[in-house]
């Protein structure tokens, strides 16, 4: 498995942002969410995504935002934290290992790269 991590690594390091909006697309579709849209941030280093969720016949939104580098430390996280009855995302491609050194709210969820590469490793997304 660590051969295989370390192969995706390599792998996602290489990929335009095109194409990793659309591994991002194949990712949140694995995981059920639908209606999914994408869109670049404020800079080139980001993508938000939203979409939707159903479950007992309940929708519920979703929002995550992708960094692609190490601004995560200067990011205004009340901007993202403010929706507070939708599951939120946060994937952050240039934090291998670390954790976040903020405090999430209870509906976030932070993947730091080893996480999403095992992710996609596991959902055969690369």
């Amino acid at each position: 498995m660590e051969e295989r991590l370390t192969k995706a690594i390599g792998k996602v390091e290489q990929l335009t942002v095109n194409d990793f909006e659309n591994k991002l697309k194949l990712f949140f579709t694995r995981l059920g969410y639908k209606n999914l849209i994408l869109k670049q941030g404020r800079n080139k280093n980001e993508i938000n995504v939203s979409g939707t969720f159903l479950k007992n016949s309940r929708e519920t939104k979703m929002q995550a935002l992708c960094i692609f580098s190490e601004e995560e430390q200067n990011k205004n996280w009340d901007e993202l934290f403010r929706f507070k009855d939708e599951k939120l995302f946060i994937v952050s491609l240039r934090q291998q290992g670390k954790k976040p050194n903020f405090k999430l709210p209870q509906n976030a969820a932070y993947l730091n790269q080893e996480l999403f590469m095992n992710y996609l490793v596991h959902f055969k997304l690369i």
